[in-house]
């Protein structure tokens, strides 16, 4: 038996009671080289072990096979290897679903999506519980039971096992690290030099640092395009701004002996920094401003928690509608519709319309008047439901609690700060600001 063959009786077992990709054991013994306790045992179906003429397995009626092109000393399968979606995806596909994908994503689909849902569509590459969440689950979309356009509660539990299950095999998928990402980029250092040489007597200039940094972080990027990390574990804040100081230039810190100005550090910190007092004292300074900042500035958090706390202690959401005739403008984006579902809009014939799953896809990209509870005119310490939405009519009594999101967020964007930031310029048109 190919291996194409075999994946289809694996994927095509769609009864989750006896589908074999929820056996730990199955995964370890295709996708490793481990040895699997009871090894030589084939007591269930498609689950086997290696042999010195390859995968050994048995199928659904008993039969003994040896699967073709495997061998003891590689994985019987890998996450890399493609396959056609539809052959080996048995379940709900729309015309957005890729032709070709790897075998890794179509798995993860399988558990994560398949087993637990029946209506939310196959994720192409690059999709991620946060995207996935926030377009496709949310606590505004759960239900007793399975509704059109909604999800149960049942299901969000299946949910809730199956990422838990998916985790466990972060040792066999997840690459940490390879050549590119502990080496600099040969071009990204060239180009440092080069800018440095022409702007030399510019360095201190904010606008010029930007770019030297900006175009070093260019030239990296396009270094580890085609390295398995990037996008994963090399992506954000560990490919802007640790790779480079690392392996690019430490960049510019604030002269406080000259402010509004720069001091630029060329050396990354594979290099070294230089034996130069006035850039010795920038990057101590930027250290230490680091290291004060994040307990001073994380403050802000817990006093924005302490107001809202004390504002909204014993307000509650009641039944109904108060009549406010205003809103606040909102662009629809469907890939935030976890956030939106529940929420009320009026439309330009004064309509109230409560946003589902499908008007939000309808009206992706649109301006519209939303009720919010800035405007609530409900009577006491209360918010009506069509101002506060589902996800906050949920909580009608703890609104407290789900106002904390706002101090969270505070306190989250503080401590990012800490942990360093992109110097970069935009574009500014003068007219465009004085209209």
């Amino acid at each position: 038996m190919n291996k194409l063959a075999y994946l289809k009786r694996v994927f095509g077992n769609t009864n989750h009671e006896t589908a074999v990709w929820l056996y730990r054991k199955w995964v370890l013994s295709t996708f490793s080289i481990l040895t699997i306790k009871d090894s030589g045992k084939l007591d269930i179906p498609y689950i086997g072990y290696m042999t010195k003429e390859g995968y050994k397995f048995k199928d659904d009626d008993g039969n003994e096979h040896i699967l073709e092109d495997t061998s003891p000393s590689l994985p019987v399968l890998t996450v890399q290897d493609r396959y056609t979606v539809k052959e080996l995806y048995p379940y709900l596909t729309d015309k957005d679903t890729p032709k070709e994908d790897n075998l890794g994503n179509i798995l993860a689909n399988i558990i994560v999506i398949a087993y637990p849902f029946t209506t939310i569509p196959y994720q192409p590459r690059g999709w991620s519980l946060r995207s996935l969440e926030a377009k496709h689950i949310s606590i505004g979309m759960l239900k007793d039971k399975d509704e059109a356009g909604y999800i149960s509660v049942q299901q969000y539990l299946k949910y809730v096992e199956a990422v838990k299950y998916l985790t466990e095999f972060s040792h066999l998928f997840v690459i940490s690290s390879t050549p590119k990402t502990i080496t600099a980029s040969p071009e990204a250092v060239k180009i440092r030099k080069q800018l440095v040489k022409k702007y030399k007597d510019k360095l201190d200039d904010y606008t010029v640092v930007a770019k030297i940094e900006d175009a070093v972080r260019k030239a990296d990027e396009e270094y580890l395009k085609d390295d398995p990390t990037y996008g994963k574990f090399i992506g954000g804040k560990i490919k802007n701004i640790a790779r480079k100081r690392m392996f690019g230039t430490y960049g510019g810190e604030e002269d406080y002996s000259n402010p509004g100005h720069a001091v630029f550090i060329e050396e990354s910190l594979e290099e070294g920094l230089p034996p130069d007092p006035e850039k010795l004292v920038a990057a101590f300074n930027g250290v230490r401003m680091g290291s004060f900042s994040r307990g001073a500035e994380t403050q802000k958090g817990g006093k924005a928690a302490k107001e809202l706390l004390r504002v909204l202690n014993g307000f509650k959401v009641v039944p109904g509608d108060c009549g406010t005739k205003r809103s606040v403008k909102y662009k629809i984006d469907a890939s935030n519709t976890a956030f939106l579902i529940g929420l009320t809009i009026i439309d330009k014939n004064n309509n109230h319309i409560k946003l589902t799953k499908e008007i939000i896809e309808k009206r992706d990209g649109q301006i519209v008047n939303l009720r919010t509870p800035l405007y609530c005119l409900s009577k006491g310490s209360t918010f009506c439901e069509t101002c506060a939405g589902t996800r906050l009519t949920m909580k009608e009594n703890e609104l407290t609690l789900a106002s904390m999101d706002a101090s969270h967020a505070i306190l989250t964007s503080s401590l990012k700060a800490m942990h360093g930031t992109v110097l970069s310029t935009v574009d500014v048109d003068p007219f465009e600001l004085a209209r």
